[in-house]
């Protein structure tokens, strides 16, 4: 198995890391996917601050005149493209995760507000076309698998109250209990972000085609956007 383990592990807050793995399955299907992942402590999630809002507004109005043509030129909006072609699972009607934030958002005037949290890495995820999924890290139990979706595979969806069934192949995040994601279409809801989250688990992938360097400053920005909208606190010890 091709594994990551967090080198930002803070010893001194005793803040669990933990440690993320590609099924071979999965690279099977996709030889050069990797992934990233980030932990960050002591948030303390609010109302998003009127200084993101207007960082969002901003960004709308350099993306006012733009078209979805104006993606299909972009190479990183291709890149993940073939990424989802290569795991030949999800509809045709579902996008990689950051270019549906531009056809159902930004090109359409809209940024919808959530959180400081979650706002502030959809923020980073759309200046840098960079997936990113927040979990909060305190629920997710135990290590992290990235596998293939098998059958019977089902998760409570955010918003959804009921198990969905997740179709075959699909790439999901399952922690030692439950699966926490279904890659690029919705996060589960027992790991979203609530007032109560405090400490964050955030992730994301690439292939070949997309530097790792890149992958990791993206999650370096999310973080530092995070500790600057989401009132980094002191953890107690």
């Amino acid at each position: 198995m091709v594994k990551t383990f967090n080198p930002y592990f803070n010893l001194e807050t005793k803040m669990p890391a933990h440690l993320v793995t590609i099924d071979p399955k999965v690279t099977e299907r996709v030889p050069t996917l990797y992934i990233e992942h980030r932990e960050v402590s002591g948030v303390k999630v609010d109302r998003t601050p009127i200084e993101l809002v207007e960082a969002k507004k901003k960004f709308l109005i350099e993306w006012k005149d733009k078209t979805p043509s104006d993606l299909n030129s972009n190479e990183q909006f291709n890149a993940y493209r073939r990424i989802h072609t290569q795991f030949d699972a999800y509809p045709d009607n579902v996008p990689p995760a950051v270019e549906n934030l531009y056809l159902r958002g930004i090109l359409q005037g809209k940024f919808p507000t959530i959180s400081n949290v979650v706002d502030a890495c959809n923020l980073v995820s759309v200046r840098t076309l960079v997936p990113i999924g927040v979990f909060d890290s305190d629920l997710v139990v135990g290590d992290v698998t990235l596998r293939l979706a098998e059958a019977g595979d089902a998760f409570i969806p955010i918003g959804k109250t009921k198990p969905v069934n997740i179709d075959l192949n699909t790439p999901i995040l399952e922690d030692a209990e439950r699966i926490i994601s279904c890659i690029g279409v919705r996060d589960s809801n027992e790991t979203k972000i609530t007032k109560h989250t405090e400490n964050l688990l955030i992730f994301s992938w690439g292939n070949k085609e997309i530097p790792r360097e890149k992958i990791n400053e993206t999650l370096q920005e999310a973080e530092k956007l995070i500790k600057q909208y989401g009132q980094h606190l002191p953890r107690n010890i």
